[in-house]
């Protein structure tokens, strides 16, 4: 492994990034009324695009009731990378703002990710962005992905902010490396 390598450690974030919530988030809306694109599924757009009381139930909802929790997806190409990941030695963190720890921890069983790549020494549930930055910070983390522009702001500790974009929401976003699919990552990191 060259120098390089042996100095990156990866933090990620987890709904979003390892979990696609899109497609719950669309069903949601739908029984409610609204109907989402893709695109509108991204954090930052679905707050423009749902009222807040809406928006805020679909999120009870999928954080807290465990058949839909449960049934959420990960993102493509997650196991591959973080197999890669694993063999190459580089270490990685989830770094997650989601209240519900038990419920998140069922969904990562669920989809064979935990303990086989997260587990009790690397998974963290933080309350909110600063404590991310701070989480980061004190894991020495030097690349985040994550899907939400404030939270990509918030990480001074970081010195590589990878956006994760894979629904193109933010094609113009410039500021920062914006990735769509995992295999990215890896190109961008190895």
């Amino acid at each position: 492994m060259n120098n390089t390598l042996k100095q990156t450690i990866i933090g990620f974030d987890m709904d979003g990034v390892i979990i696609d919530l899109g497609p719950k988030k669309i069903e949601l809306a739908r029984e409610r009324g609204f109907a989402l694109s893709p695109r509108d599924t991204q954090s930052d757009l679905l707050k423009q695009v749902l009222p807040e009381t809406v928006r805020r139930e679909i999120q009870k909802i999928l954080y807290n009731e465990p058949e839909i929790t449960l049934s959420a997806k990960i993102m493509p190409g997650v196991t591959e990378a973080l197999e890669t990941l694993t063999q190459l030695g580089i270490p990685f963190f989830l770094i997650s703002r989601r209240k519900k720890y038990l419920p998140a921890i069922e969904l990562l069983i669920e989809q064979e990710l935990y303990p086989k790549y997260f587990d009790e020494s690397n998974t963290f549930f933080v309350e909110s962005a600063k404590e991310k930055n701070s989480t980061a910070a004190e894991l020495d983390v030097t690349h985040f992905l994550d899907d939400e522009l404030d939270v990509i702001e918030i990480l001074d500790s970081v010195p590589n902010k990878i956006l994760f974009d894979p629904v193109d929401a933010f094609p113009e976003w410039n500021a920062t490396a914006r990735i769509k699919h995992w295999d990215e990552l890896l190109r961008n990191i190895l």
